[in-house]
């Protein structure tokens, strides 16, 4: 025997009278404790990226930087250099192409042409 999907008016006393119930007795408790439970996933989580980053993070930073402090203090005073050289022959560069694309003086015109 069915009911062939009848709601009557006691399935939604029902509903009514279990939200109303739900909302007096439940609500601040189950309220409370999912604030609780996103306050506590909330310091795992941030404990973890610390871990990660006392552990894993900053020995390779450290290393890297042990590694490359002598080599960029070494090479400070050449690359200087080396970068004022290059900025010179881009301008150079720059300046032959300029000429090349916008003469200064338009050509002249056939020989005797006025």
């Amino acid at each position: 025997m069915t009911n062939w999907g009848e709601v009557r008016l006691y399935v939604f006393l029902g509903l009514a009278i279990g939200i109303f119930a739900y909302m007096k007795l439940c609500s601040r408790i189950v309220t409370r404790m999912l604030i609780s439970a996103w306050r506590v996933s909330c310091t795992v989580c941030r404990g973890c990226v610390k871990l990660i980053n006392t552990m894993v993070w900053r020995p390779l930073v450290w290393i890297v930087r042990l590694f490359t402090t002598p080599f960029v203090w070494l090479c400070r005073k050449p690359g200087l250099y080396l970068m004022k050289r290059t900025r010179k022959v881009g301008a150079e560069f720059k300046a032959s192409i300029k000429l090349l694309l916008f003469p200064r003086d338009p050509p002249a015109g056939p020989p005797g042409a006025k």
